[in-house]
């Protein structure tokens, strides 16, 4: 006989209180079923408005079917549920009936020898690794709100350059 329960799933998130302690995570957020919903530029240009209200958001890159996020947060898995959930509306008054989130996200902790600045890079060169633009600074979706002037960055170096943090 078949069982009618739906299977148990593995939960892969860390205690709760590694997200709390204000650690750095790297954060991948896919729409559902990789749909490139952020090709829309109404949508893109509304995620982008929510990323810039984040103080302490390091960078971000909103790419056609996935959102690269450096947060550093009070609480990570909170953050990221507010993001999704006030994008969300805007994103049903364009298209009605469809979803726009996969379920749960991927998410990892930076150490402390790993540097915020070259985590930050590696979160603006996605734009780049996807064909998209040739450099990082030609992207239209990628940004910070603790690095406003990122694009200034030394792309000989691949790095941000001079500055804090």
């Amino acid at each position: 006989m078949f069982s009618t329960s739906r299977p148990t799933r593995k939960n892969i998130r860390l205690p709760r209180d590694h997200y709390r302690d204000g650690h750095a995570f790297l954060v991948t957020i896919n729409t559902h079923q990789r749909q490139p919903w952020f090709a829309d530029p109404g949508l893109a240009q509304a995620a982008s408005a929510l990323l810039e209200q984040h103080r302490g958001l390091n960078a971000w890159c909103i790419l056609p079917d996935h959102v690269h996020l450096l947060v550093e947060a009070d609480d990570v898995l909170t953050w990221v549920q507010s993001f999704k959930g006030r994008l969300t509306p805007v994103f049903r008054e364009l298209c009605p009936g469809q979803r726009l989130w996969q379920r749960s996200f991927h998410d990892r902790a930076l150490r402390e020898e790993d540097g915020l600045r070259e985590a930050a890079n590696s979160v603006w060169q996605n734009a780049v690794e996807a064909g998209l633009v040739r450099a990082a600074g030609d992207y239209r979706r990628p940004g910070s709100s603790v690095w406003p002037d990122w694009r200034e960055w030394d792309e000989n170096r691949g790095s941000l350059g001079s500055g804090s943090r």
